[in-house]
């Protein structure tokens, strides 16, 4: 239950704080739209960010980071459970999370495009 609250809280602060100083702010939404992350998105979702609202796409890409980063976070602290001595969990931790981002944003991205292509169509 305590991992279930910590995910649940951690999502909702980074997806508050994403929001907040990215989707928010004009400035910060001209900068995205030359950053890795929407170059990524475009690669892998097969998107075409001149023909979607750009604004939407930020929100969901927000959502599916916020997301990501909650459920690894998650994981490592589950994984906390199972090694007794502190320097193996730092690296085990360290391993864990370089694993698990590489497929979850590909995954989620390839989602986002899915839905923007569908939404599309």
């Amino acid at each position: 239950m305590e991992y279930l609250i910590f995910f649940l809280t951690s999502f909702i602060i980074i997806y508050l704080i994403y929001t907040i100083f990215v989707v928010r702010k004009k400035r910060a939404l001209n900068k995205m739209k030359s950053s890795k992350d929407i170059l990524l998105l475009c690669n892998i979702g097969k998107i075409d960010i001149e023909k979607v609202e750009f604004k939407k796409v930020v929100n969901l890409l927000a959502l599916v980071n916020s997301l990501i980063i909650s459920l690894v976070a998650t994981l490592v602290l589950i994984l906390e459970n199972f090694v007794s001595n502190f320097y193996v969990w730092i690296i085990l931790s360290c391993v864990l999370t370089l694993i698990l981002l590489l497929p979850f944003i590909l995954i989620g991205y390839k989602l986002i495009g899915k839905i923007i292509n569908k939404k599309g169509r």
